[in-house]
């Protein structure tokens, strides 16, 4: 019986970790390389993009929190949530070059992040 067991968990581990090199197999170059934590160069911010689409956004005053996708090359869907509700989403333009990210919305110039 033990043997079984020690079985069925090899198979699970192995499973596991197939569809974990799938998953990352699936991401873009820029899917990857936007993961982490980054800081803002002016403002004092940081944005954390996490591999499950969520972030965490942290300024001196607020915390924001939410979802994220990849809906094209360079752009995010975001959708901020607030005590667990979801809130209108918007698109965000990124581009990174080297270990600046530049962070838009809509237009804007643009805010920008340090690794």
């Amino acid at each position: 019986m033990k043997t079984n067991l020690n079985k069925v968990t090899r198979i699970g581990a192995c499973v596991s970790f197939l569809i974990l090199v799938f998953v990352l197999a699936c991401l873009s170059e820029q899917e990857k390389a936007v993961l982490g934590v980054w800081k803002g160069v002016e403002e004092g911010e940081r944005i954390e993009l996490l591999k499950d689409g969520t972030f965490i956004q942290v300024d001196e005053n607020t915390t924001k929190k939410g979802k994220y996708e990849f809906v094209d090359e360079g752009k995010i869907k975001v959708v901020p949530t607030a005590l667990g509700l979801a809130s209108k989403p918007f698109v965000v333009n990124v581009s990174i070059h080297d270990n600046e990210l530049t962070w838009s919305v809509l237009g804007s110039e643009g805010k920008k992040y340090h690794r």
